[in-house]
């Protein structure tokens, strides 16, 4: 589940959603009474009833992710269900995890997009023959020297569904 919380809300808020949910009330107990967010009686004000108003839920669809993870690791297999690569098909609960970040973080990417563009990635790596093929869950992101990396960011950037240019060279001969 997604928490979205307006920009302008204050830091209370979050305080409150942990009392609300029986985390670490005395924790946040001072400052929740100081902002009028709760009474003595740890009853929500009605400023507080006003603040979580402002704020949305929206849920990720875990099993549609699973789906998309399952297909997007066998775009990392050979057509008898092998590895490319030992290894390479990485850590399934690491892959639905950042697939989740990454959707929703790029929302504009449709399913569709994310297979086409990982595929596009494989095929470009196969002409080097997987030498530097990463694991499924690196494709999507990898801290490398401090830096956030994402194949996967790199070629749904470069792909055209509407070109729907499958036989992409990157540059190289083919």
């Amino acid at each position: 589940m997604i928490l979205k919380i307006p920009n302008e809300l204050s830091t209370s808020l979050v305080c409150l959603l942990n009392v609300i949910s029986k985390k670490n009330i005395g924790t946040y107990l001072g400052s929740l009474m100081k902002e009028d967010f709760v009474d003595s009686q740890l009853n929500i004000t009605k400023k507080g009833l006003d603040i979580l108003k402002q704020v949305t839920f929206e849920s990720t669809n875990y099993d549609e992710v699973m789906e998309l993870a399952k297909e997007y690791r066998n775009c990392f297999k050979n057509d008898q269900g092998k590895a490319l690569k030992p290894g390479v098909t990485g850590n399934l609960k690491l892959l639905v995890e950042r697939l989740i970040e990454f959707k929703e973080e790029y929302p504009e990417y449709s399913n569709t997009h994310i297979i086409k563009a990982i595929q596009n990635y494989i095929s470009s790596e196969g002409k080097q023959g997987f030498q530097y093929l990463q694991k499924s869950h690196f494709t999507i992101r990898k801290l490398t020297n401090g830096e956030v990396d994402s194949r996967l960011l790199t070629f749904c950037e470069e792909y055209n569904e509407e070109d729907d240019n499958s036989n992409l060279t990157f540059g190289v001969d083919v």
